[in-house]
């Protein structure tokens, strides 16, 4: 009688690739989750599912009297499980498509699906591994989000510590001399928890008396890297990844000891852990902004509702006291900022939910769907005849004036900030993309070391700056897309209609491999 071909013959084959599968499945999932200690736990259980899922393939091919060690095929696949969602694929592909050793069976449609159904693993091994997976995410969670790291030192010192005779009011400042303010002394302080390495620097106070999801704290914070705006952090404050919508007060100015900033309030909630404390809490974050020459400052009070106006009178003094050591002053008029109108053209051109069809021999997504933007414009891309000549095949003859100023423009580089107001977006800076290189190489190297670097971002964006014609009515630039193994570039034609830029038009350049 006439068998299924299968995936896994062997227990312990069966229970790896599970057991695999599922800690790539969590990986990614808790990855994709803002919340402190993500990446943490996604570099730890992305290489234990690599291990697991290659020791299942070894012992598969060992059992169908291959020799994993000097088969080609298994090391093709330990390259390719590295890749989030094909990697699993294309091992489980190959393990159905090799069988040998008497295991020759059937193959009906959709074999290779009934055949993942009918992968099993033992039940118990499978919640043993969940379990442990669960504490391990707790673990990092606690070491990571700054409510656990105030009850971790609250178990250490006790809260009569904190009521010890000192002044009502301390001076700070800053680390790197951004700021100073001044901080009720009584208060618990923690500068460790900004993430120095993206050049953040601040403070973080939180009330004594306070527990559980009680807790009041209260942030300054100076955000310095070069591409970071304030106006980038205002939209994803106000438009959080997810479906549901942030209730908040307007966007408003706020005059404070002389300056002006940018003021607004959210209305949040407080979830406890599964299994961690009772109902959750409705809170409220206010947050005021100062806009600077370089980077911006933040000053955030988060508060339960019920409790917000005990504490806000020391968030006042915190917040007129705050004075900034470096210009508020922004540089206007500076011929080397890309202009509000390109960033327009970028943010409309991210938004595009269905790519045009074209003939191409690149196996990449149209950059549209691209989510990480270098931090340098590509210049010197001028566009060549042909090129030009197949946009206005459907779009008609060009305004000389557009293409005279697309080229005028893109003479030398620029740095793209962070106005792009599209969630999915990250900029990539020179100093991460020299990392990668250093680390890397190129070809095969850069494409794995911006996988683990970014695992869902795919490949990298390169953008020109946006030529205009004479009514600013059509726009033209250069996108690129490059995954470090190959690449290919496109010019892209938009239309304004209303207040919105749409594509009008788009050719691929080149292709590289």
């Amino acid at each position: 009688m006439s068998h299924m071909k299968e995936i896994a013959y062997t227990t312990f084959g069966r229970n790896a690739l599970v057991i695999g599968l599922i800690s790539h499945v969590t990986a990614l999932l808790v990855a994709m989750m803002p919340v402190s200690g993500a990446d943490s736990f996604f570099s730890i259980l992305y290489p234990f599912y690599w291990l697991t899922f290659i020791s299942g393939v070894y012992k598969e091919l060992s059992n169908r009297s291959y020799k994993p060690s000097t088969n080609w095929r298994f090391y093709m696949v330990m390259l390719a499980t590295a890749l989030p969602i094909l990697g699993p694929t294309t091992g489980l592909l190959m393990l159905y498509g090799v069988q040998g050793n008497g295991k020759e069976g059937q193959d009906k449609p959709l074999g290779f699906l009934t055949s993942v159904l009918r992968l099993r693993a033992n039940l118990l091994l499978i919640f043993l591994f969940m379990g442990i997976f669960f504490i391990l995410f707790a673990v990092m969670l606690v070491r990571n989000d700054p409510f656990f790291k105030r009850k971790a030192v609250d178990s250490v010192l006790p809260r009569a510590a904190f009521a010890a005779e000192k002044p009502e009011f301390m001076h700070f400042v800053s680390e790197g001399k951004y700021f100073s303010v001044l901080l009720p002394s009584n208060w618990g302080k923690d500068e460790s928890f900004f993430l120095k390495e993206y050049k953040e620097y601040g403070v973080r106070l939180w009330a004594p008396g306070t527990k559980d999801l009680e807790y009041v704290l209260i942030d300054v914070t100076y955000y310095a890297q070069k591409h970071r705006t304030h106006e980038r952090f205002i939209f994803d404050k106000l438009n959080p990844v997810g479906p549901k919508s942030v209730k908040h007060t307007p966007v408003q100015d706020l005059n404070t000891s002389g300056m002006v900033a940018k003021n607004f309030e959210i209305k949040t909630s407080r979830f406890p852990i599964a299994g961690i404390g009772d109902d959750k809490v409705e809170a409220v974050e206010q947050y005021v902004i100062f806009p600077a020459q370089k980077g911006f400052f933040v000053l955030l009070y988060n508060s339960p509702v019920g409790t917000a106006q005990t504490y806000r009178t020391v968030f006042e003094r915190v917040l007129h006291s705050f004075k900034p050591l470096i210009s508020l002053q922004a540089v206007s008029g500076n011929e080397d900022e890309i202009t509000e109108e390109e960033y327009r053209v970028y943010t409309d051109f991210f938004k595009i939910k269905e790519a045009p069809r074209m003939d191409s021999p690149a196996p990449l997504p149209f950059p549209a769907k691209g989510g990480l933007v270098y931090e340098k414009t590509s210049s010197g891309k001028k566009i060549r005849q042909g090129s030009l000549a197949n946009l206005e095949k459907s779009s008609g003859k060009l305004d000389a004036s557009l293409i005279d100023h697309y080229n005028n423009r893109n003479t030398k580089d620029y740095r793209i900030q962070d106005k792009i107001f599209v969630n999915k977006i990250k900029i990539l800076t020179e100093g991460e993309m020299d990392e990668i290189r250093k680390k890397g190489g190129l070809g095969k190297g850069f494409a794995q070391e911006l996988m683990n670097r970014y695992p869902l971002a795919g490949e990298i964006i390169y953008l020109s700056r946006v030529g205009f014609n004479s009514d600013m009515s059509n726009a033209l630039f250069y996108a690129g897309s490059s995954s470090g193994l190959m690449g290919a570039s496109y010019f892209i034609l938009m239309e304004k209609t209303g207040n919105a830029w749409r594509l009008k038009n788009a050719v691929q350049g080149d292709f590289w491999h």
